[in-house]
């Protein structure tokens, strides 16, 4: 998904546009292209390790025969990551 935002700047640049003056741009992942690309891309961090690794230990823990985690949800057995804005430069105008 960052790669996509990746070439949304290129395309932006490649228009005559500037980011973020003209155009901001966010990215739903805060991958490494996100951190690198020029400027950096504002993200969300669905904190997808994490959720990965819950969705591991949920799945070993039910082959296992264990009832994981109590159930705060009726029918989940955990709660998701929640996500988080991590602004840069490609979303921030100077005032």
């Amino acid at each position: 998904v960052d790669a996509f935002a990746v070439g949304a700047v290129r395309a932006i640049r490649d228009s005559g546009r500037r980011v973020p003056d003209d155009v901001m741009v966010v990215t739903r992942y805060d991958g490494p292209r996100a951190r690198t690309c020029e400027p950096p891309l504002t993200a969300v961090d669905l904190q997808l390790d994490r959720a990965a690794s819950d969705a591991v230990e949920l799945l070993l823990a039910r082959l296992r025969g264990e009832d994981p985690a109590p159930r705060e949800v009726p029918g989940t057995a955990v709660t998701a990551p929640e996500p988080r804005v991590i602004a840069r430069a490609s979303s921030l105008r100077a005032p």
